[in-house]
Protein backbone atom coordinates (compact mmCIF):
# COMPACT_ATOMS: atom_id res chain seq x y z
CA UNK A 1 0.00 0.00 0.00
CA UNK A 2 1.56 3.45 -1.10
CA UNK A 3 1.28 6.14 1.83
CA UNK A 4 0.95 9.92 0.53
CA UNK A 5 2.66 12.14 1.90
CA UNK A 6 2.47 15.67 1.58
CA UNK A 7 2.17 19.17 3.09
CA UNK A 8 -0.76 20.44 0.90
CA UNK A 9 -4.01 18.90 2.16
CA UNK A 10 -5.57 19.46 -1.17
CA UNK A 11 -2.17 17.69 -3.41
CA UNK A 12 -3.13 14.49 -0.55
CA UNK A 13 -6.81 14.85 -1.19
CA UNK A 14 -6.46 14.68 -4.69
CA UNK A 15 -3.35 11.99 -4.94
CA UNK A 16 -6.16 9.98 -1.88
CA UNK A 17 -8.76 10.08 -4.67
CA UNK A 18 -6.90 9.19 -7.74
CA UNK A 19 -5.37 6.38 -5.71
CA UNK A 20 -9.02 4.97 -4.74
CA UNK A 21 -9.85 6.14 -8.38
CA UNK A 22 -7.16 3.41 -9.55
CA UNK A 23 -8.16 0.46 -6.88
CA UNK A 24 -11.75 1.10 -8.70
CA UNK A 25 -10.42 0.73 -12.05
CA UNK A 26 -8.61 -2.58 -11.03
CA UNK A 27 -11.26 -4.22 -9.66
CA UNK A 28 -13.62 -3.69 -12.35
CA UNK A 29 -11.05 -5.48 -14.42
CA UNK A 30 -10.02 -7.82 -11.95
CA UNK A 31 -11.08 -11.32 -11.37
CA UNK A 32 -14.26 -10.36 -9.80
CA UNK A 33 -14.75 -7.44 -12.36
CA UNK A 34 -18.27 -8.96 -13.02
CA UNK A 35 -20.00 -8.31 -9.53
CA UNK A 36 -17.93 -5.34 -9.00
CA UNK A 37 -19.19 -3.86 -12.06
CA UNK A 38 -22.99 -4.99 -11.09
CA UNK A 39 -22.56 -2.98 -7.82
CA UNK A 40 -20.93 0.02 -9.48
CA UNK A 41 -23.66 0.03 -11.51
CA UNK A 42 -26.46 -0.36 -8.62
CA UNK A 43 -24.51 2.79 -6.98
CA UNK A 44 -25.25 4.95 -10.12
CA UNK A 45 -28.70 5.16 -9.59
CA UNK A 46 -29.00 4.75 -5.53
CA UNK A 47 -31.59 7.14 -4.10
CA UNK A 48 -32.77 7.05 -0.67
CA UNK A 49 -36.02 4.80 -1.99
CA UNK A 50 -33.50 2.38 -3.09
CA UNK A 51 -31.66 0.98 -0.26
CA UNK A 52 -33.42 -1.67 0.46
CA UNK A 53 -33.12 -2.87 -3.25
CA UNK A 54 -29.58 -2.34 -2.55
CA UNK A 55 -29.43 -4.68 0.75
CA UNK A 56 -31.26 -7.55 -1.37
CA UNK A 57 -28.98 -7.18 -4.35
CA UNK A 58 -25.92 -7.68 -1.66
CA UNK A 59 -27.67 -10.40 -0.46
CA UNK A 60 -28.27 -12.12 -4.09
CA UNK A 61 -24.67 -12.43 -4.30
CA UNK A 62 -21.97 -15.30 -2.88
CA UNK A 63 -19.59 -12.76 -1.13
CA UNK A 64 -17.07 -15.83 -0.03
CA UNK A 65 -15.68 -16.49 -2.93
CA UNK A 66 -14.67 -12.97 -3.25
CA UNK A 67 -11.07 -11.67 -2.19
CA UNK A 68 -11.27 -9.20 0.32
CA UNK A 69 -8.93 -6.08 -1.45
CA UNK A 70 -12.06 -6.45 -3.92
CA UNK A 71 -14.85 -6.12 -1.22
CA UNK A 72 -12.62 -3.18 0.44
CA UNK A 73 -12.81 -1.08 -2.49
CA UNK A 74 -16.18 -1.85 -3.22
CA UNK A 75 -17.55 -1.22 0.14
CA UNK A 76 -15.33 2.27 -0.07
CA UNK A 77 -17.39 2.97 -3.12
CA UNK A 78 -20.65 2.08 -1.64
CA UNK A 79 -19.65 4.13 1.61
CA UNK A 80 -18.68 6.93 -0.67
CA UNK A 81 -21.91 6.65 -2.83
CA UNK A 82 -24.27 6.73 0.24
CA UNK A 83 -22.51 9.36 1.43
CA UNK A 84 -22.85 11.42 -1.45
CA UNK A 85 -26.48 10.47 -2.23
CA UNK A 86 -27.60 11.43 1.85
CA UNK A 87 -25.43 15.00 1.37
CA UNK A 88 -27.30 15.17 -2.10
CA UNK A 89 -30.73 14.49 -0.26
CA UNK A 90 -29.79 17.37 2.27
CA UNK A 91 -29.01 14.53 4.94
CA UNK A 92 -26.12 14.14 6.91
CA UNK A 93 -23.38 12.44 4.90
CA UNK A 94 -22.62 9.50 7.62
CA UNK A 95 -25.08 8.80 10.34
CA UNK A 96 -24.12 6.06 12.28
CA UNK A 97 -26.74 4.77 14.97
CA UNK A 98 -26.39 4.48 18.42
CA UNK A 99 -25.88 1.34 20.29
CA UNK A 100 -29.53 -0.13 20.36
CA UNK A 101 -30.69 1.19 17.05
CA UNK A 102 -30.77 -0.68 14.10
CA UNK A 103 -28.02 -1.02 12.05
CA UNK A 104 -28.19 1.41 8.72
CA UNK A 105 -27.47 0.13 5.45
CA UNK A 106 -24.09 0.39 5.47
CA UNK A 107 -23.37 -1.37 8.31
CA UNK A 108 -25.59 -4.35 6.78
CA UNK A 109 -24.26 -4.49 4.31
CA UNK A 110 -20.64 -4.65 6.05
CA UNK A 111 -21.97 -7.63 7.48
CA UNK A 112 -22.96 -9.26 4.36
CA UNK A 113 -19.43 -8.86 2.93
CA UNK A 114 -18.22 -9.66 5.82
CA UNK A 115 -20.21 -12.08 7.42
CA UNK A 116 -17.29 -14.11 9.98
CA UNK A 117 -16.86 -9.78 11.52
CA UNK A 118 -20.48 -10.14 12.60
CA UNK A 119 -20.04 -12.23 15.43
CA UNK A 120 -16.74 -10.74 16.27
CA UNK A 121 -16.43 -6.92 16.61
CA UNK A 122 -19.01 -4.41 17.06
CA UNK A 123 -20.80 -4.29 13.15
CA UNK A 124 -21.51 -0.51 14.07
CA UNK A 125 -17.63 -0.03 13.59
CA UNK A 126 -16.03 0.60 9.92
CA UNK A 127 -14.55 -2.78 8.93
CA UNK A 128 -10.73 -2.89 9.79
CA UNK A 129 -8.66 -4.20 6.82
CA UNK A 130 -6.37 -5.66 9.05
CA UNK A 131 -9.22 -7.93 11.00
CA UNK A 132 -10.60 -8.65 7.23
CA UNK A 133 -7.00 -9.87 5.95
CA UNK A 134 -7.31 -12.30 8.74
CA UNK A 135 -10.60 -14.10 7.24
Amino acid sequence: MKIILGTDPSVRGGKWRAWHHDELAGVLVGSHAVIAIQVVEFLAILTPASTSALLEFMHSHSWERVDAHTKLVLLHKINETIARMREKNNMRPIDDPLPGAPRNAFQRICTIMFPALAGKADVRQRPNPGQIAKQ
